[in-house]
């Protein structure tokens, strides 16, 4: 009796985050534009969190979380054009 045994390829095993100072660093854009149309983006990259916390406030209803972080490098605020603004959106 021949007994066939299946060739599936095993599972690649993405890294699991319990916290969030375990996650890879990564990069971030932070973009804005005003009621004119002028547009202005900074960029972090290779943010790393080192930690974070939690707060809550009976008398304003918030809940809030923040983290701190380090950035390897900074682009810094530079104005990118005029930006289109449509009515309600």
């Amino acid at each position: 009796m021949t007994v066939k045994r299946s060739r599936r390829r095993p599972r690649s095993k993405r890294p699991f985050t319990w916290f969030t100072d375990q996650i890879l660093p990564f990069d971030i854009t932070i973009a804005g534009a005003n009621e004119y149309g002028a547009a202005a983006s900074a960029k972090l990259f290779g943010v790393e969190i080192l930690n974070e916390g939690f707060g809550t406030s009976i008398d304003d209803t918030v809940i809030e979380q923040q983290a701190t972080f380090v950035a390897q490098t900074i682009a810094p605020l530079q104005a990118c054009g005029t930006a289109q603004l449509y009515a309600g959106a």
